[in-house]
């Protein structure tokens, strides 16, 4: 057998692993935190922040925010934020480590069915007894105010994706009303307008009145913060009198409460209302104290995974 037979033979294996490092590419050499830049972004020891960080960045993701929006949405960040002082909150490991798991896949932005089966259990987690987080966002006037400049950076197919993901939470102003009216008469039953138990549902009833009339306001009035005062008050009003009838008088009256229901509202045109609404969910992640370093961690996340 010739000699350089043997010769080529002995060389075969160095020639491979030759060529296996020459196609290698060239950060695929790092190792740990580098080669898993969602992974190694640890949460907030404070788990109000790391709630509201995650649901910073799942906004975000559902938005599909491109590097230049994100930019420009870090460079007004700090100054929007919600202040309010939170009561510290408390969960169980088991929740941290899904929120920890469902902001590593938001940030690797790969698996979208991965990431709604996470969603999915961070939000029935919630309901745990064992569970208290104080992360509610109360939108203020710096955010209202920048809502409609931040909305216009938008793509339409970026706000025509995000309305169809929450088109079940978007409503008709006049429809709003008239449903936050039956609620309340199932609140109460129809006992001379309160039933047995109204000094517990009481309570109840004043959040749901609140709560009705906000969203009323900014539905009709987007960012203009006295037209949805005004708004709102009028809707409370309409509310607590509604509130007063007995199921009987309620039936009676229930298609002149409809048009006393769309003279508050007015003649607003229903691309108007997708309108407000969108300002109000921009308003809401720009009052997200944790919006800056929600935004830092997916920057930094696409840095490195380029």
């Amino acid at each position: 057998m010739c000699r350089c037979r043997y010769l080529v033979i002995w060389m075969m294996p160095v020639v491979l692993m030759l060529a296996a490092a020459l196609a290698k590419p060239k950060g695929s050499a790092k190792e740990g935190p580098a080669a898993d830049p969602a992974g190694s972004i640890d949460l907030p020891d404070n788990v109000n922040a790391a709630s509201l960080r995650v649901s910073a960045i799942d906004t975000i993701y559902e938005l599909d925010l491109s590097v230049a929006q994100l930019n420009i949405l870090r460079g007004i960040a700090n100054q929007t934020a919600d202040a309010t002082a939170r009561s510290p909150g408390t969960v169980t490991p088991q929740f941290l480590s899904t929120l920890k798991e469902f902001q590593t896949a938001l940030l690797e932005a790969k698996d979208d069915q991965q990431i709604a089966k996470l969603r999915n259990q961070v939000i029935d987690m919630v309901d745990n007894p064992d569970i208290h987080l104080d992360t509610d966002i109360v939108t203020t006037a710096r955010a209202r105010a920048k809502a409609s400049a931040a909305c216009a950076q938008l793509k339409a197919s970026q706000i025509a994706a995000y309305l169809a993901m929450h088109a079940e939470e978007v409503s008709d102003p006049v429809e709003l009303m008239m449903s936050a009216a039956d609620s309340l008469q199932e609140m109460h039953g129809d006992a001379g307008g309160k039933s047995d138990k109204a000094a517990d549902a009481g309570d109840d009833a004043e959040s749901a009145i609140a709560d009705a009339s906000l969203s009323v306001g900014y539905l009709v009035a987007g960012t203009d913060d006295t037209k949805a005062h005004a708004v709102t008050q009028q809707v409370s009003q309409w509310l607590g009198a509604s509130d007063k009838l007995t199921d009987a008088e309620f039936a009676t009256r229930r298609q002149s409460m409809e048009d006393s229901a769309k003279r508050i509202v007015g003649d607003i045109p229903p691309i108007q209302v997708l309108n407000n609404w969108m300002m109000e969910q921009v308003a809401i992640l720009m009052s997200n104290p944790q919006l800056p370093q929600a935004i830092d961690a997916i920057l930094k996340c696409r840095m490195q995974s380029n």
